[in-house]
């Protein structure tokens, strides 16, 4: 199944005759609207990837957050959420890292110091996202494995009137 996808990712031409295949109780309208789309405007699947816990997202002043963070997909039912838990941790680590006594130097000085905290800051988000991330990512994909075992199996059953 694996290769499949694998294959339909990289040959729209394929990609459209998998879906083509999918619309077997389909009406003639259907199948016609997908014979007539041009095999480029299909847009090839794409599987979620994972960077493992220990690979911090964070670099300098840089740092993954959402989506880019840990991918998933909508079944998981929980984008939302997470996202609001990105932006408490991230800007609670951020509060945290500026609104610190010995503020009082100003110009460039200011600047290097608030950098220094901004990146130490990203770095305890990531650190406290990580694991986060990964079991967000494990259930998405264990969903998505379910999804696939469940259409295979129905491909193969018969069909009940």
């Amino acid at each position: 199944m694996i290769t499949l996808f694998i294959e339909l990712e990289k040959d729209p031409f394929k990609l459209k005759q998998f879906v083509l295949n999918k619309l077997d109780g389909a009406s003639d309208d259907i199948k016609a609207v997908i014979e007539n789309t041009a095999p480029d405007a299909f847009v090839p699947l794409s599987p979620l990837r994972i960077r493992p816990p220990w690979d911090l997202p964070s670099k300098g002043n840089f740092c993954l957050a959402g989506d880019a963070l840990h991918p998933m997909t909508p079944r998981i039912g929980q984008g939302g959420c997470s996202a609001l838990e990105d932006a408490v941790g991230l800007s609670s680590c951020l509060a945290e890292a500026l609104v610190k006594p010995g503020r009082e130097f100003k110009g460039k000085a200011i600047e290097e110091e608030d950098s220094k905290r901004i990146e130490l800051a990203f770095s305890r988000y990531a650190k406290e996202r990580g694991w986060t991330s990964y079991l967000i990512f494990t259930v998405s994909a264990l969903l998505t494995i379910d999804d696939l075992l469940k259409a295979a199996l129905a491909s193969t059953s018969q069909s009940w009137p």
